[in-house]
């Protein structure tokens, strides 16, 4: 019955990590981005940082908003110096949430890649100073460095994998508020599971959170023969 228990189920911290997932490394220069804001300043202002995956060459503007119009405008500018990219990757934010960006990301042809929230592990790359000759060579050391951070991460992380699948019913882990609720106490049933992405629905809303945000939520029923008899 402990065990089964609900309340403590939610109250019961139990931490969970998944082995990491390295990202691919990206084929070529200005083919593969990362976009984030950095904020705030002092001033009032943010920074957007476009990142090429590949030279780690970063371009950094100043917005005073970071709403999807302020964007948008920003970043056609940063495309016309360079090349309109192949991927963009970005957190799922509201200025990159939008179907204005949608339309945006369609309309000049790039594939937008949104990470999962409160999870920046899900842009993990090794950092790997590069150079646009010999790309063999920067393959091979960009593989070297990637497989020798998941074996060091995952071994002091004591990383495994988790065991939940479509049709599950879950608790999600929340923002913490007091010492003693960890855990969501509304059970989620899980709809998608893509890699370590987890989706779950409930309760009139839908969350994606990396795996490791979830556990199984244990809801056998008791066998209560023994206290029925006596």
């Amino acid at each position: 019955m402990i065990t089964n228990c609900i309340v403590c189920q939610v109250n019961n911290p139990i931490t969970h990590v998944e082995p990491l997932q390295m990202s691919e490394f990206a084929e070529a220069p200005w083919h593969d981005l990362s976009a984030d804001f950095y904020r705030p300043l002092p001033s009032g202002e943010y920074l957007l940082v476009v990142i090429d995956d590949y030279t780690h060459y970063p371009v950094v503007k100043i917005l005073h908003t970071t709403s999807t119009a302020a964007v948008i405008p920003v970043l056609d500018d940063v495309f016309s110096m360079f090349r309109i990219p192949s991927a963009l990757k970005t957190d799922n934010g509201p200025p990159f949430n939008s179907s204005m960006f949608t339309q945006f990301a369609d309309y000049l042809g790039f594939r937008h890649r949104k990470i999962i929230p409160f999870w920046p592990k899900a842009n993990a790359t090794a950092s790997i100073p590069c150079t646009t000759n010999a790309d063999d060579d920067i393959h091979a050391k960009d593989k070297r460095a990637k497989d020798k951070m998941k074996v060091l991460s995952d071994t002091r992380r004591h990383a495994t994998h988790i065991n939940i699948k479509p049709g599950d019913s879950v608790l999600c882990r929340q923002q913490k508020r007091n010492k003693l609720t960890p855990y969501n106490a509304k059970p989620l049933t899980v709809t998608k599971v893509k890699g370590t992405v987890i989706t779950a629905e409930g309760h009139g809303h839908s969350i994606t959170r990396n795996c490791s945000f979830f556990k199984s939520l244990k809801q056998e029923t008791p066998d209560l023969s023994f206290e029925l008899e006596n």
